[in-house]
């Protein structure tokens, strides 16, 4: 052991380990939440192209255009307000 570590005792090892297994139990959950969440979030956007008839790649500039708008006028409100 070098100077600056201490030495561990068995119950504390335990300790860290449960609170280990808590945390990427946490993180697991987590994450299997955000994929719900964007799978919902895809699944609506491709459905919602399906019905207009213009390719993905437009459909994106598109509403890439429109979210810069939404911020712009977001931004002019709150300066102007």
């Amino acid at each position: 052991m070098t100077d600056t570590q201490k030495p561990v005792n068995p119950e504390e090892l335990e300790q860290r380990i449960h609170e280990l297994e808590e945390r990427e139990k946490a993180l697991e959950e987590k994450e299997i939440e955000l994929k719900q969440k964007e799978s919902a979030f895809t699944g609506a956007k491709y459905n919602l192209y399906s019905h207009i008839n213009v390719s993905l790649k437009t459909m994106n500039i598109v509403v890439a255009v429109i979210a810069v708008a939404l911020v712009v006028a977001i931004a002019a409100g709150v300066i102007y307000r």
